[in-house]
């Protein structure tokens, strides 16, 4: 199934953008309560991918920070089998897990192999704006994707 779940973001990447791209790093998060990740970026990749595994009620939020020096950070509620893809420049973190169950996702890194059009954010669920530049599409039962300029 991860397999599945790679194929689906390169797909997304190459459907959207034009551009083929290649797995740089891949693992796993496993938040017990009380857990959570501090803010943070991926760097030298392209784009960073999250597919969530397991979301109980209260396991946190993704928190995207596309102005760093503004807390608490835009929301996006986390839910099974949804996969994210975002610029690997957007700062992002998770919020704490108040579950007592665990919260698990499969995150890697997509390399691009070619010119992207723009940075984006693709998700597979509906997402409030991020930011007041922002432009949507939307792919019927596929994903939204919001460019961020």
């Amino acid at each position: 199934q991860i397999e599945a779940i790679v194929d689906k973001a390169r797909e997304l990447v190459r459907k959207h953008l034009e551009l083929e791209s290649e797995v740089e790093s891949f693992w796993a998060h496993i938040h017990n309560k009380g857990e959570s990740t501090d803010m943070h970026d991926h760097g030298y990749s392209d784009f960073a991918c999250i597919y969530y595994v397991a979301t109980p009620e209260g396991c946190g939020n993704l928190l995207f920070h596309p102005n760093p020096w503004e807390t608490p950070g835009i929301p996006y509620q986390p839910q099974e089998s949804v996969l994210v893809v975002f610029p690997s420049w957007l700062k992002h973190s998770v919020s704490r897990n108040k579950s007592e169950d665990k919260r698990i996702s499969v995150s890697f890194n997509l390399k691009s192999t070619g010119p992207a059009k723009a940075p984006i954010l693709v998700v597979i669920a509906s997402l409030v704006p991020l930011v007041r530049s922002t432009s949507w599409m939307t792919i019927p039962g596929e994903a939204v994707l919001i460019t961020i300029s």
